[in-house]
């Protein structure tokens, strides 16, 4: 196998967690992504205890990523949520570079039925459950017929 074997899936997350203290580190960066330099959880332990040191000994170094931004989930995010929060009025919706699934349902959803009595919201859930148990059962009764056939 490889150098590191399974420990490598390990690696790869320390990679996307600590994105933003190994960016500018390049002796961290190079030791975590040396296979053979960390193959064990105590060897893990020491690289996360040496990069913490490495901060608590310079306060302006650790000040510079603490920024939400520099996070690697956010890396490609062309307009972060705090300043899209600030600009929320100034932005369109198709100009907005961070698009969550299912926002413009959740949004139409409140729309409609904010101004919906409790019983008519209720009654309204009972029909998509309804509607759903019948989606499962016609799926169920299709995929019956396909065996028999087959």
């Amino acid at each position: 196998g490889h150098a590191g074997g399974s420990f490598n899936v390990i690696r790869t997350h320390f990679f996307k967690m600590l994105h933003r203290y190994l960016k500018g580190e390049h002796k961290f960066r190079n030791r975590l992504a040396d296979g053979t330099q960390m193959t064990s959880i105590l060897q893990a332990y020491q690289f996360l205890n040496d990069l913490e040191h490495h901060y608590k000994q310079n306060e302006e170094l650790l000040q510079s990523v603490s920024d939400v931004d520099s996070s690697w989930y956010r890396r490609h995010w062309g307009t972060t949520m705090s300043t899209m929060s600030s600009l929320s009025s100034s932005i369109s919706e198709n100009e907005r570079s961070i698009h969550r699934r299912g926002d413009d349902y959740i949004k139409e959803q409140q729309k409609s039925q904010a101004s919906l009595s409790l019983e008519e919201r209720k009654k309204q859930a009972r029909e998509r459950i309804a509607k759903l148990r019948a989606n499962k059962t016609k799926k169920a009764k299709s995929m019956n017929q396909k065996e028999m056939a087959a």
